[in-house]
């Protein structure tokens, strides 16, 4: 396995196995040690990778967001949505962030980082107002989380035009 690969594996290994036991334990009793065994390696390739488990939300976060980014800089003028349909493929994909985004440890976690982060997509959303970026970030993601409490029953692309239909882009 090449170097990046290795390190790319390890990492969403220990990133998915904090987000199991984030499901069983309060973020606050979860230690370095329970995530290890659970991910299957040592306490040093956890260290090698991450400093806390802050960090791992963080990674988990950014690593969606780049992959976000790449995504639509393949297209030639990603739209609204554009973007609306790349978040809710992440939360239908990568289910175990969003079955924990509502715990406050995670919830706080996510408010200090993502904002800032979705200003990568200030072409397409619009940042004019403290009003607008809470709502960027906090509508969607609880219209995400009522998605996932309703466990995904509709598609992507009917979710794509409710949300469409809320923010009145049609």
């Amino acid at each position: 396995m090449k170097r990046k690969t290795q390190i790319d594996f390890s990492k969403k290994t220990i990133s998915e196995a904090f987000f199991k036991l984030v499901k069983k334990y309060d973020f606050d009793k979860i230690t370095i040690s329970q995530i290890a065994a659970e991910a299957g390696v040592s306490r040093a390739t956890f260290y090698r990778h991450f400093d806390s488990l802050e960090s791992i939300v963080e990674y988990t976060s950014d690593s969606f967001i780049q992959d976000g980014l790449d995504k639509l800089s393949e297209l030639k003028s990603p739209t609204l949505k554009d973007l609306i349909r790349w978040r809710l493929e992440i939360a239908r994909d990568l289910r175990h962030l969003t079955d924990v985004e509502e715990h406050p440890d995670i919830k706080n976690i996510l408010k200090m980082v993502s904002p800032e982060r979705l200003q990568n997509f200030s072409h397409i959303l619009d940042f004019t107002t403290p009003y607008k970026v809470t709502f960027n970030f906090a509508g969607f993601q609880a219209v995400i989380s009522q998605w996932a409490k309703n466990g995904y029953k509709e598609t992507v692309d009917e979710m794509c035009d409710i949300i469409a239909e809320l923010i009145g882009d049609n």
